[in-house]
């Protein structure tokens, strides 16, 4: 969950890249803050981007395997404000710059339906 800053939610290997990590963050919070909101899930995107960059995810998720590439996607239960999909487009932009080879995405997905 998002509040677990230090937490990997979930990930999978991409099945048809092998070379490919999947990360998932799982937004279970109201957008009521926004601004509180965001803080918390840039606190846990930096730590993804951290796990990712330091190479973390060899020591417990597949240790055999180097990663080249990597997606990180938020899915919200609450539909987030398009000012914050925007921030995740810049943050995704910011990483491509750097040559990060990640990808960054958000995504609605209601719970109840």
């Amino acid at each position: 969950m998002i509040h677990e800053l230090d937490k990997i939610d979930d990930w999978a290997i991409g099945a048809d890249e092998s070379d490919k990590l999947y990360l998932f963050v799982f937004d279970h919070m109201p957008w009521r803050d926004v601004a509180a909101h965001w803080a918390i899930m840039q606190m846990k995107l930096q730590n993804y981007v951290a796990f990712v960059l330091n190479k973390d995810y060899m020591a417990f998720l597949h240790p055999e395997t180097d990663f080249t590439k990597f997606e990180i996607n938020v899915y919200c239960a609450d539909q987030p404000p398009r000012a914050i999909v925007r921030q995740v487009e810049k943050y995704d932009n910011q990483l491509k710059k750097m040559r990060y080879p990640i990808k960054l995405a958000i995504e609605y997905h209601p719970i109840n339906e």
